[in-house]
């Protein structure tokens, strides 16, 4: 037993259940680390006490450190999922991604989070991508967002590369101009990268911006090199 645990004692989950505690039961699927048996018998817990912890699951099932034993105990409560976070996240714990462009823009940010998690594994990050290009629109603004990360970056690049030329064209142009976006040698590659990956489609675009002196001619030289790297 650590210092730390004889001062802050986990609660019995006895007691939790015969206060009826579901939020404090919910909060114990991410006790200690991911094997601490204290977690299974939380969800046990809540299982038991019935349509009463749903919401508190429904809750717990949007942090990623919960939402796999959290989804687990709704799918025993016999929980439909819905068309909002709670629901994209639980189909995305079931690896069903197509469910959640289904549900559309409230589907986004759970779907963000499997590009955050640096435990994603490669299928789930591929059909996470995939997802958000195919939701298009309302995942547009977070992934340019995400473009300066040194982490994420890329991951966000690849989003944008795989949506629709005539919805995602405009926006990542208009954030390469931004003369502050340029500034963030991150973002610049990212967003360079993006444009790239869409190719011939993009070309007509970069041409205008180039044509209207809001595209530098540098950039606009880089992005067709790789295009046509043949020319």
């Amino acid at each position: 037993m650590t210092f730390l645990s004889r001062i802050f004692k986990r609660p019995a989950i006895e007691d939790l259940v015969a206060r009826k505690d579901t939020r404090g039961l919910a909060r114990l699927l991410a006790s200690g680390d991911i094997g601490d048996p204290l977690r299974a018998q939380a969800a046990a817990a809540l299982v038991s006490l019935g349509k009463e912890a749903i919401p508190a699951l429904t809750d717990a099932i949007l942090d990623p450190e919960r939402s796999g034993l959290a989804a687990d105990a709704l799918t025993k409560l016999g929980w439909e999922p819905g068309a909002d976070e709670a629901g994209a996240m639980y189909w995305i714990t079931q690896k069903q991604f197509s469910r959640c462009v289904a549900i559309g823009a409230p589907a986004v940010m759970p779907l963000l989070r499997v590009l955050w998690e640096g435990n994603a594994d490669t299928q789930s990050l591929s059909d996470a991508t995939t997802a958000l290009a195919a939701i298009g629109q309302p995942a547009i603004g977070s992934l340019l967002n995400m473009l300066p990360s040194k982490v994420t970056g890329d991951r966000a690049a690849a989003c944008l590369s795989k949506m629709a030329p005539d919805v995602v064209l405009t926006p990542l142009l208009e954030y390469l101009m931004d003369a502050d976006n340029r500034g963030i040698k991150t973002g610049l590659k990212n967003s360079i990268a993006a444009l790239t990956a869409i190719g011939e489609p993009a070309v007509p675009a970069l041409e205008a911006a180039l044509a209207a002196r809001q595209l530098d001619p540098a950039t606009y030289r880089t992005i067709m090199s790789k295009i046509h790297p043949e020319a």
